[in-house]
């Protein structure tokens, strides 16, 4: 379950052009989106988190400049999952192919979760 407002679509289901409309439309607001399609309006992370959160963007910045590793996205950027799902992580980072660099790294909610080898 997301931290925030669920609005229950019910029989309405947006289609992904409908629900990027809705998006631009409220981009004030942190919306994501369930797999069963239920809109999430999400809360503000208030000082601590956003401290903490800002803290490991910092340190996932500085390790992407240095190994040119990939991609670092922020808390808004949202990702469509295989099961239709729209979320969008803390802090993401997506490593493109480079050798001997393998990474995947997600932060949600003050959990890190990062997979990496270096061979």
């Amino acid at each position: 379950m997301c931290p925030g407002w669920e609005i229950k679509t019910g029989a309405f289901h947006m289609t992904d052009k409908e629900f990027e409309k809705f998006c631009a439309e409220n981009r004030d607001m942190h919306i994501e989106r369930d797999a069963k399609g239920n809109i999430w309006l999400m809360s503000p992370t208030y000082s601590k988190t956003g401290e903490y959160n800002s803290g490991i963007s910092i340190e996932l910045g500085i390790w992407n400049k240095k190994t040119l590793a990939g991609y670092v996205f922020d808390l808004l950027t949202g990702f469509i999952l295989p099961n239709t799902a729209m979320r969008s992580p803390d802090v993401t980072g997506i490593c493109q192919s480079v050798p001997g660099i393998y990474c995947r790294t997600q932060i949600r909610n003050g959990s890190f979760s990062a997979q990496g080898k270096n061979e």
